[in-house]
């Protein structure tokens, strides 16, 4: 309803050509992708090395062997779908 609402009373403002003027003068973004990948390891090895000598490991693994397979293999497929199911209708609603 907001979305029909907004459509039918669309308003054009000329800049004549000031966005394009903008974005010509904005300074060259360099690819930052290394420090996420950084980021990850860090973060990925202190939840390791946290999770080792705080004893997390053994209880995990004394929990999964009292799980049946079929559910842990379930669990294992599933969540994927489901998270390309979010995404995926995420970018519906907010396209």
């Amino acid at each position: 309803m907001i979305s029909a609402f907004f459509a039918e009373n669309k308003q054009n403002i000329s800049d004549n050509g000031f966005s394009n003027k903008v974005l010509a003068r904005l300074p060259e973004t360099s690819d930052k992708q290394w420090i996420v990948l950084i980021m990850a390891a860090l973060g990925t090895s202190i939840t390791i090395v946290l999770g080792y000598y705080s004893g997390l490991f053994n209880l995990i693994c004394n929990y999964l062997q009292q799980v049946s397979p079929f559910v842990l293999l379930g669990a294992f497929v599933s969540f994927p779908l489901v998270s390309l199911f979010v995404v995926l209708n995420q970018r519906r609603v907010f396209a």
